[in-house]
This record gives structure tokens, C-alpha cells and sequence, in this order.
């Protein structure tokens, strides 16, 4: 839930008292400055015309967007045009940028995919060797895939239950079997 309160200098600041995290800005999408939103949401019907959601511009910087048009188009993905992007270039400065609703007592039992839990935590091999910290995890039509970068460069790595070896939530950690070969790619 977004509140006012007073701030620096009387001020009207934001105060977050809590927030979910539910997708990323994946692409622009035509002229006006839309936006396609990846999301994780059973219901995307939560997202509608006056909504705030929150975007992380910098690291733990949370700023407020709001919710000018919206047009459902697949299960997991919509069309959204903020009333602070309304031209295409305005649009690109959000594009990979990770959403979250501002109440996640609303969305929490909305989530589809759990795994989004592990955004954030190491990715360990199957010899406890760090690969890379995950930034995100993407839907693909042959399954999961763990985002993130390995020696500097942008990495895709498949991802299922059946490669997963262990999961470290007090550690904030994932140990994965990895092909021999897949990091040389």
C-alpha cells in the first residue's frame, strides 16, 4: 500500500508498507510509449486503469507508475501504457525494469510461479561453485530459464525441478545441475 506522509522539508513523501514483486517491462510496444508487462499473476484483472505500481529504477529505488490504459493479452503478458510514459522514448528509460504491486496482501495468492522467490539468490553448480546471482526467472515454451550474468555477460540457463539439487533459503542460495559445457557457450 502506497500512503503519504510528511517529509523533508513538509514534503508529501511515499511511504511503502509493503510491496510484491509481479514481473518485468519485457519490450515497447508501438508509438505512444506502451509497454509489454511479463507478469506472474493468476488473475492480471488485478491490474487495471488507475492502478500504482511500483518500478525499481535504481537499485531499492521504488518509483510509482500509474496505470493510464491496459490491454490483457496473453496469460502471462499485457500491454500498459503509464501515464508518466506517453511517447516512445519516455517508455524505453522502464524497458527491464522489475514491477511490483504496491499491497501484496492483494496479489500474494495471485503469483503463478513460486520460483520467483529465488530472484536475488545465488546460483550455485552441482560442485557449490557460484555461477551468478539470479535477476529474473522466464516463462519459455520449453520450460524455466535462470537469468543472469556470468563473467560480465548476459546468461540464460534452463531450469526445472529435476536439474534443481537443493535450495538454501537461509542462505539465500540455489545449487543447480549444469551441463558440462553450457557456461562455455
Amino acid at each position: 500500500m502506497i500512503e503519504k506522509s510528511s517529509g523533508i522539508f513538509g514534503q508529501n513523501a511515499l511511504v511503502l508498507k509493503r510491496m510484491i514483486r509481479i514481473g518485468k517491462i519485457r519490450a515497447l510496444h508501438g508509438f505512444r510509449g506502451q509497454v509489454v508487462l511479463q507478469h506472474e499473476l493468476k488473475n492480471p484483472k488485478l491490474l487495471k486503469a488507475g492502478t500504482a505500481l511500483l518500478l525499481e529504477i535504481w537499485p531499492e529505488s521504488y518509483i510509482p507508475f500509474f496505470i493510464k490504459e491496459i490491454n490483457h493479452t496473453a496469460s502471462n503478458e499485457c500491454l500498459v501504457l503509464f501515464e508518466e510514459t506517453e511517447s516512445r522514448e519516455a517508455a524505453s528509460a522502464i524497458l527491464r525494469k522489475t514491477v511490483y504491486h504496491p499491497d501484496s496482501e492483494t496479489v500474494k495468492t495471485a503469483l503463478v510461479n513460486s520460483w520467483a522467490a529465488v530472484i536475488g539468490f545465488k546460483l550455485l553448480d552441482q560442485d557449490g561453485r557460484y555461477i551468478m546471482q539470479i535477476d529474473d526467472i522466464l516463462e519459455h515454451i520449453g520450460g524455466l530459464l535462470i537469468e543472469g550474468k556470468y563473467q560480465g555477460r548476459d546468461m540464460l540457463i534452463p531450469f526445472s525441478e529435476d536439474l534443481l539439487i537443493e535450495t538454501r533459503p537461509d542462505k539465500k542460495e540455489i545449487v543447480l545441475q549444469i551441463a558440462e559445457g553450457l557456461l562455455d557457450l
